[in-house]
This record gives structure tokens, C-alpha cells and sequence, in this order.
């Protein structure tokens, strides 16, 4: 029964140490890999927000524009649809 319990004390202490010391050996690799993945973050959040402070790339709308515009349309068509179910006039801002 010892013997088992100093064998698999054994096989873990050797995992543990065959990741740190691979870990240890490619150090320099997992560093560029997270600068390319933040560069690569960065990069992609300014392609679909369109713009960087108040400088836009494009003149296509945000996908934020687009869902406040289309919030806009369907708050107005509502109003009209209750204006009209309570047969009143109804003044809409341009």
C-alpha cells in the first residue's frame, strides 16, 4: 500500500515539474504571444467601434448608431400606433 502511495507521489511531483521547466523554457513565446493577442485585441475593437476618441475611419454608422437609430424608429411607430388607437393627433419631431 506504501509502495502505491510513493508511486503516485512521485508521478505528480514529475508533472509539476515537467510544466514549471516547460513553462521556464518557453517563457519568452507565451510573452509575444500575449502582446500579439493584445495588439491583436486592440486592433480589433477599433475595426468594429469605427472610430478612436472623436476620430471616425469610416462614414458608416456604429453598430451603437444603428441600434438607437432603429430604438428611435420603434418608439416613434408606437406612438403612432397608440395615437391612433385613441384616435388623437399626434405632433413628431424631426
Amino acid at each position: 500500500m506504501e509502495e502505491t502511495e510513493k508511486k503516485s507521489e512521485l508521478k505528480e511531483t514529475v508533472v509539476t515539474t515537467d510544466n514549471r521547466s516547460w513553462i521556464k523554457r518557453h517563457k519568452k513565446l507565451l510573452i509575444l504571444i500575449g502582446i500579439l493577442a493584445i495588439i491583436g485585441l486592440a486592433i480589433g475593437i477599433l475595426i468594429f467601434f469605427n472610430h478612436f476618441g472623436k476620430k471616425r475611419f469610416t462614414v458608416d454608422p456604429t453598430p451603437m448608431e444603428i441600434q438607437m437609430r432603429l430604438y428611435e424608429n420603434d418608439i416613434q411607430t408606437t406612438l403612432v400606433e397608440n395615437a391612433a388607437r385613441q384616435k388623437k393627433e399626434l405632433e413628431v419631431e424631426k
